[in-house]
């Protein structure tokens, strides 16, 4: 016999699963199915284009670079990654929602990342293998590369810092510099300061040692370090820090969900969050090594 719910919980997972699904499959990964184990409610989130959201009426269109004509003509294509979450979280709070949290991975990463930059409903992002800081800007004087990704076309694997890697490269449309939007707002680690501006705003990033695809921690521990100390160092009101996991897969990964159910349980029993509640979380390699 089922288990039928007499109501909400307190908390809502915004999950945005990015790139991850080309069928339109609710559950593909197994994540939501572990936060509602956990109590969790969940609005599950796919990309423009991708999976739920395969526009067929267009021809089907795989890839986001699609929207550049659009683009061209003056429209800000931004809009259709980011409004679907601010209509999400919007809704949730209209529910009683007491706590909003985004987790994101990959493309979902980045949404996480450029969303909670903008919607102050989310409460707490986690966005999972979505961003650095990959180009310079005039606040931010430093870029970390987008590895595996974004490494120099004349690498050789396992040596992928030689040649050294490309300031901005790896991605899609949507993560490129040339977008409008980055004209504005500078890069990744003027959005972190963003999302963590207000006292009740919070964010943990997470990434992997040896993510197969994108944004790995390994070798660039320093570099890490450096975008953090800057962020936490701007007058914001809530806190942002990283986190590298062990992992060479592109996933959400169990000491990722380790990690995030970490947070959201003090969230929950404590009611709000501080600088303390990041200190000794588990499975962290930045805070170990």
């Amino acid at each position: 016999m089922g288990y039928n719910p007499s109501g909400i919980s307190d908390t809502v997972v915004l999950y945005h699963n990015g790139h991850e699904t080309s069928t339109c499959t609710p559950n593909y990964d197994g994540v939501v199915d572990y936060f509602n184990e956990l109590g969790y409610d969940v609005m599950e989130l796919m990309m423009p284009l991708i999976g739920c959201n395969q526009a067929y009426q267009y021809g089907n269109p795989k890839g986001h670079e699609w929207f550049k004509q659009f683009e061209d003509k003056g429209d800000f294509t931004m809009r259709y990654f980011i409004e679907p979450v601010a209509l999400a979280a919007a809704y949730a709070k209209k529910l009683g929602y007491k706590h909003v949290v985004m987790v994101g991975l990959s493309g979902g990463g980045w949404t996480t990342t450029v969303a909670s930059a903008v919607i102050p409903d989310i409460d707490v992002s986690f966005p999972t293998a979505g961003s650095v800081p990959k180009w310079r800007t005039a606040a931010f004087d430093n870029w970390v590369p987008d590895l595996p990704e974004g490494r120099n076309p004349k690498a050789v694997s396992p040596d992928i810092f030689s040649p050294p890697p490309l300031e901005g490269a790896g991605g899609d449309y949507e993560q490129e510099q040339e977008r409008p939007m980055y004209s504005t707002i500078g890069g990744y680690a003027e959005m972190y300061v963003l999302a963590t501006l207000e006292s009740h705003r919070h964010q943990l990033q997470i990434l992997h040692e040896y993510d197969s695809c994108c944004f790995r921690g390994a070798g660039l521990f320093d570099e890490i370090r450096a975008y953090n100390a800057f962020v936490q160092g701007e007058p914001i009101g809530g806190w942002m820090q990283t986190a590298v996991t062990a992992g060479n897969y592109h996933e959400v990964n169990p000491r990722d969900k380790v990690i995030i159910t970490t947070v959201i349980e003090k969230l929950r029993r404590k009611g709000s969050l501080e600088k303390s509640d990041f200190s000794f979380l588990p499975f962290d390699d930045l805070q170990i090594q």
